[in-house]
């Protein structure tokens, strides 16, 4: 064999790996640049490329590593490429190492770094979705050859030995999070459904004290009032439910004003309903459901001594949720 053909055998070479660098990379940042909406959705259709991304990326650990170590296998094989082809030219060793880096890093890092990431940016949804067979077949080879599990091994023993947690995308409130960041950012979502549902998400950290109604600002009726004050109360108060209260201050009940009207005969202090009392610490979907098991208008916030902090109302915790509502 010529030495014609040889050089040109490994120039042939040098070119293939220069190009999978530059999938490799492109590859990388269309998988982060995906509209994860329209992943999801193709994947739920039975689609066989997105339902592989789909799977590739719920391990984001492996898919990096995976990533990592292909990149640089095929910089090995270039600078390998390289060093056989100037080797042909009987340089010395000094001078090759200087021209192989002269000219590898930046065809490197304009052909197969900046250029094919820039590009797949652009268009991840174009061009990332071709790629997926690739993908899965280059895990199963390095997962079959054994260096995909080495890395991850030594990987948890490095975080292992240094105290770090392994922080995923695990949580499934984070995954929706970012789903709906994709969807409002795409035009998938509206506004106000966005604004719906993140209250929804951040639902679970809600307590009735942030949504309660402070006691200094609750109007009171005195347990031993009389049907004439009762009534002028009820008739100014912004709610058709008054919680009562004892001389020391402490609430024995809550009062309808319906009452008052349908049942004339008997005194405020015989139409009394027992209080539902909350801790301030209560989140809003368990004291919205303590309400409706006890059919009670309003919740009364108390301290650990029983002491009133605040009242709430179904109007109050669903708020937490939709916002503002109309007085009704």
């Amino acid at each position: 064999m010529s030495e014609r053909v040889i050089i040109g055998a490994w120039l042939l070479g040098l070119l293939v790996c220069v190009i999978a660098s530059a999938l490799i990379s492109g590859t990388e940042i269309g998988l982060y640049s995906l509209n994860k909406v329209r992943l999801s959705l193709r994947a739920a259709r039975g689609e066989r490329d997105a339902r592989i991304i789909l799977e590739e990326t719920a391990r984001p650990d492996r898919l990096l590593a995976m990533l990592l170590i292909g990149n640089n296998v095929v910089h090995y094989l270039c600078a390998m490429a390289m060093t056989a082809i100037l080797t042909h030219e009987n340089l010395s060793e000094g001078s090759i190492a200087l021209v192989s880096s002269a000219v590898l890093t930046p065809v490197m890092f304009v052909f197969g770094e900046a250029l094919p990431k820039e590009l797949f940016r652009v268009h991840a949804d174009r061009l990332t979705y071709g790629f997926a067979l690739p993908l899965r077949v280059l895990r199963v080879v390095l997962t079959a050859v054994g260096v995909l599990p080495v890395a991850r091994l030594l990987t948890l023993a490095t975080e292992r030995a240094a105290g770090l947690r392994e922080e995923g995308l695990s949580d499934a409130r984070q995954r929706v999070a970012l789903l709906l960041k994709e969807g409002a950012g795409v035009g998938v979502l509206s506004e106000s459904q966005v604004t719906l549902l993140d209250r929804a998400l951040l639902l679970g950290d809600v307590t009735v004290r942030d949504e309660m109604t402070p006691w200094a600002k609750v109007r009171t009726l005195a347990a031993d009032a009389d049907r004439g004050r009762a009534i002028r109360l009820l008739v100014d108060n912004p709610h058709t439910w008054v919680p009562v209260v004892d001389r020391a201050g402490a609430c024995t009940g809550v009062l309808r004003q319906m009452d008052l009207f349908v049942m004339p005969e008997r005194e405020p202090s015989g139409l009394l309903k027992a209080p539902v009392r909350l801790a301030p610490t209560t989140k809003v979907r368990e004291a919205l459901q303590m309400l409706r098991q006890n059919a009670a208008p309003l919740g009364i916030v108390v301290d650990g001594a029983g002491r009133p902090l605040g009242i709430v109302t179904p109007k109050d915790l669903v708020e937490a949720l939709t916002g503002e509502l109309a007085a009704v």
